[in-house]
């Protein structure tokens, strides 16, 4: 029951009148300004239930005295005055409104919902918290913030480890994350007549009587057997159940994302434990009209009432209607009415079961789906997106946001049936990644820089290579500069391959005797098996040209020294101005002519001739 003024019970004890006034965007409608009966209906519970958000309304006529803007708040207001009028109470609260729908303009229908409507929003405004989760009553007064109301002095919020709320996602509704707290404590949430939130456990009827109203009323009846709470069930958003009480009566059964063993425990301990909320509580369901209710009765409070038989019962004011008339008449009843509104932005309770459906036009915790792009998962930072995923009939991609449009980073190539990788890739925790690569089938391989230990593959096609050691069977590229060069085997086989000619290497190229030649560089200081006592090194160059293959020697200081094997003549001629050569044998290809000469002889040539030297004498050749 409310905090009464100086006087009250006096006064409503003996003969008296209720007067109400409304206070509508700050002015004052009384008497002669409200036509006909405000009607205020103040619903809890139509059966047993925790965990529910429950909003008062009223509905008035008024001839208006000025504009009423949208969503206009409405206070409402009652007093008593003895029937001598000697005495006066002061105004009692007896609710705070906003106007949610009207019909016509003098007189005007007003339709209002208290502030509960303000839980009908999500809950996104979590700024007051750095960490989650976070201490229900922490979240409650939070969330009191937002809505712009007090909690009221009387709601207790348990503490601990168990009576947390884990971070909330983006579409949760206020009212849902006050429900499973409301839940976890076995009760229901209320606006006070004063427009505080106030948490209301479930009340037990047999506890002390706020008012006994006696025979005051138009009719009493029961409607059916009481019900007692023996068990409750909470569920949490994994689907896991916590349960607590026994078999003997009645079930609660509820959603609450919070739920821990304990808290079911204290809730609906069947162990004769006097700290159980719940166990042993009885409902009972009645109608009860035309009863002279004190205003100051609240939702929660029990009452006494007696039938035209004579029998007296205590009950639960679980709903009130009241009667805005002099004599303050009320119906109560466990039936709550629907609630609809327009004007003032919020989800109704009887909204709530349609908005846990999947709708293309709201997020779910940074999803959605809708007509144009499918599925859509986007990371977001700071409010906005910077990465996401996009799954439709032609698109499974996961794409970054660069230069303010979606980039393709790892996609499915439809035409190549592939998965590909757009972009630079870091692979952690790889015990052998080249066993990977190597037995995994065709690897690409396409960035500006790739590090890596060793490759090994049949195959490799690198526009610019920088390696301490390379195995390959085959190496093919433009250049490659390296600081050591090892070579098992070097030839070229002109026959077999007429293309390679001084043509294909046109870029790289020297001018020996007017002749475009092909490079290539040896690079080697010493020779192997050479005569004793002879001073000379292997050939700097070697040069192609035509059928023409020249050797220069490292200490020539002209390119076109050096010994010249010509194919065109027959037999083949060599020349060698200004060189000389130890050689045990002579090839040419096709090999139809050769040489081979013991290591203790010398071939060399002279002014143009071919010289045998056998150790003592020479002896021209050609």
């Amino acid at each position: 029951m409310q905090a009464l003024p100086t006087g009250w019970g006096t006064v409503f004890a003996g003969p008296h009148q209720t007067e109400y006034k409304f206070v509508i965007d700050g002015v004052e409608y009384t008497g002669a300004d409200v036509k006909g009966t405000p009607v205020i209906s103040k619903p809890l519970l139509d059966k047993p239930a925790i965990g529910r958000c429950c909003t008062a309304s009223a509905k008035l006529t008024i001839y208006p005295k000025a504009d009423i803007p949208r969503a206009a708040s409405v206070d409402a207001y009652c007093r008593l005055r003895s029937l001598s009028a000697a005495t006066v109470t002061d105004w009692l609260p007896q609710g705070k409104f906003y106007i949610t729908q009207r019909n016509g303009k003098n007189p005007q229908e007003l339709s209002c919902l208290d502030a509960m409507i303000k839980a009908g929003v999500m809950y996104q405004d979590k700024t007051a918290f750095d960490q989650w989760p976070q201490a229900m009553a922490d979240v409650v007064d939070d969330i009191a913030d937002i809505m712009g109301v007090t909690v009221d002095s009387r709601t207790e919020i348990q503490t601990g480890a168990d009576y947390v709320v884990d971070y909330p996602n983006e579409d949760v509704l206020i009212s849902e994350v006050l429900g499973m707290i409301a839940a976890a404590h076995g009760g229901n949430w209320i606006i006070t007549e004063a427009g505080a939130l106030r948490l209301v456990v479930l009340a037990d009827p047999s506890v002390v009587a706020e008012q006994d109203i006696g025979k005051e009323h138009t009719g009493f009846k029961l409607r059916g057997k009481v019900r007692e709470i023996t068990r409750v069930t909470l569920t949490d958003g994994a689907g896991n159940e916590f349960t607590a009480g026994d078999d003997t009566g009645t079930e609660l059964s509820v959603r609450c994302d919070y739920a821990t063993q304990a808290i079911a425990d204290r809730l609906c301990d069947d162990d004769g434990n006097p700290a159980s909320v719940l166990y042993g509580t009885q409902f009972r369901p009645y109608t009860l009209t035309g009863a002279y209710l004190d205003p100051a009765v609240e939702l929660g409070d029990t009452i006494a009432v007696t039938d035209r038989g004579g029998t007296s019962y205590t009950v639960v004011a679980e709903s009130i209607e009241l009667r805005c008339t002099v004599s303050a008449t009320c119906n109560l009843s466990t039936a709550t009415e629907d609630e609809t509104g327009d004007e003032f932005p919020y989800i109704s309770a009887r909204d709530l079961t349609l908005k846990r459906s999947v709708r293309t036009d709201a997020t779910y915790f940074g999803n959605r789906i809708n007509r144009s792009e499918g599925f859509v998962s986007e990371r977001v930072v700071n409010g906005n997106a910077v990465a996401r995923l996009t799954a439709n009939a032609n698109t499974f991609s996961m794409q970054v946001l660069e230069n303010g449009a979606w980039v393709d980073r790892i996609y499915f190539d439809a035409a190549t049936g592939k998965y590909v990788i757009a972009g630079e890739v870091k692979v952690q925790s790889v015990s052998d990644l080249e066993t990977d690569l190597a037995t995994s089938g065709a690897t690409v391989i396409n960035g500006g820089n790739i590090t890596t230990g060793t490759i090994n593959a049949s195959k490799v096609t690198i526009n610019n290579i920088n390696a301490s050691k390379i195995t390959t069977g085959t190496l093919s590229a433009d250049r490659i500069d390296v600081d050591s060069l090892h070579i098992k085997k070097l030839y070229f086989d002109h026959d077999s391959n007429p293309a390679i000619t001084a043509a294909v290497f046109d870029t790289y190229y020297e001018t020996v005797n007017s002749q475009n030649t092909l490079g290539v560089i040896i690079g080697l200081n010493k020779i192997y098996g050479s005569p004793t006592g002879v001073s000379w090194s292997l050939p700097k160059k070697v040069h192609i040209y035509g059928d023409a293959v020249q050797i220069t020697n490292n200490y020539s200081t002209r390119s076109e020294d050096g010994i010249i094997f010509q194919q065109g003549t027959s037999p083949p001629l060599i020349s060698a101005p200004n060189y000389s050569a130890y050689l045990k044998t002579l090839s040419f290809n096709p090999i139809t002519t050769y040489l081979s000469i013991p290591y203790a002889n010398a071939l060399y040539v002279n002014s143009g001739h071919l010289y045998f030297y056998n150790g003592s004498s020479s002896t021209m050749l050609a």
